[in-house]
């Protein structure tokens, strides 16, 4: 029995209703957000994405790439990840054999930084060798 993925929605996110509530592809990073990134509070823009799913196996881990065509450090409240690095990997735990999996994802704003014009990146999601969706972002850097 093949598990499946439905109703992806990439966009805007809401965290304290923990869903995505503009549907977009394109973010402009504009620090009105807060953020813990690296054990400190930042100015930050939240994005990401959900879907539904069905006939999982519990413990299933959905495996996620992100290819971006600029350098980044990647990491979360606890730490630095990857430092300076056009891809990263995550992995998102499956609960349950069927239900929604939202994932909240930032960016730090960083106002004094050198700009950064437009950054596209592509996350791929997949469990095993099976892809299970993709989906294209453009994020708006201040000049």
């Amino acid at each position: 029995m093949n598990s499946k993925f439905q109703n992806l929605r990439v966009g805007l996110a809401c965290p304290l209703n923990s869903s995505i509530c503009v549907e977009t592809t394109e973010v402009a990073i504009t620090g009105q957000g807060v953020c813990v990134y690296n054990g400190e509070r930042l100015p930050c823009t939240w994005y990401g994405f959900e879907f539904d799913y069905v006939r999982a196996q519990p413990g299933d881990e959905v495996l996620c790439v992100v290819t971006s065509n600029r350098s980044a450090d990647f990491g979360d409240p606890s730490g630095v990840s990857r430092e300076d690095a056009n891809q990263f990997e995550y992995e998102l735990p499956l609960e349950s054999e069927a239900g929604h999996f939202f994932n909240p994802q930032y960016t730090i704003f960083e106002p004094n930084a050198p700009s950064r014009g437009t950054v596209l990146e592509e996350t791929v999601c997949s469990i095993g060798k099976r892809e299970l969706f993709r989906f294209q972002m453009e994020f708006q850097f201040p000049r």
